[in-house]
């Protein structure tokens, strides 16, 4: 099963948040306690949102930063194309029917039994969950296979995956009329915040990008919903 890189560790935002791509915290005592969420600072890193954590009504809570979970992939809420936002321009692009479909991997000798392509697999590879052949390595995403109900899903998922800058993201349709960014759930549904791969055609989805290149291209803390990334087919 896949097992997404571990999640950060709650931040406390008295100890300060000078957030890049990376962070390396310095212990602090003037942690900031709380009793409702207005009480706690703003994060500088544009990824985060205040957080008044309370185990017991009966004590103060502690303010922490955890990842926004306001963040809506529905391509519809960024204009349209002609506007220019990337999102848009890449959903209108790469999100078309006739990319989600196995053709090559069935027509193509090279391809058949590939990552991502249906068996019989090719060696070292096996049939995952999905139906289609995946190697086992819980460090990266199951591959999933190019479905007409999937069609832009790949293009979500990297547009979450850019701002945060971190590619356990994905976007959850669980509410088609309002999907958010969330961290990946190995124990739900793909599209509906599980995790997954969309491969086409034996590779993952051009338009992801790898954590290397997610890092290279990260702006934070300085982040914008208008700054979003796509990989090599969008360049």
């Amino acid at each position: 099963m896949y097992a997404p890189r571990a999640l950060f560790a709650p931040v406390l935002l008295g100890l300060g948040l000078g957030l890049g791509c990376t962070a390396i915290l310095a212990p602090r005592d003037d942690v900031e306690t709380c009793d409702n969420v207005d009480d706690c600072p703003t994060p500088e890193d544009g990824r985060y949102e205040a957080r008044c954590i309370r185990e017991d009504l009966d004590f103060e809570g502690v303010c922490e930063a955890g990842f926004r979970s306001n963040i809506s992939c529905n391509e519809a809420a960024y204009g349209l194309p002609d506007a220019g936002h990337p999102f848009a321009v890449a959903f209108d692009e790469y999100a078309k029917a006739d990319r989600y479909k196995f053709t090559a991997c069935s027509t193509d000798p090279m391809l058949a039994g590939s990552q991502g392509c249906p068996g019989p697999c090719k060696e070292g590879l096996s049939e995952n969950a999905f139906g289609v052949c995946d190697d086992d390595d819980p460090s990266t995403p199951p591959a999933v296979p190019p479905t007409s109900d999937l069609v832009g899903q790949d293009v979500r998922d990297q547009f979450c995956r850019s701002f945060f800058c971190d590619n356990r993201f994905v976007c959850d349709r669980t509410n088609e009329g309002n999907p958010l960014c969330v961290v990946c759930d190995p124990d739900k549904p793909y599209g509906q915040g599980g995790c997954g791969d969309i491969y086409i055609e034996g590779q993952p989805s051009c338009v992801y990008q790898t954590q290397a290149e997610l890092d290279a291209s990260c702006e934070a803390p300085d982040v914008s919903l208008d700054k979003v990334v796509f990989g090599e087919c969008m360049g």
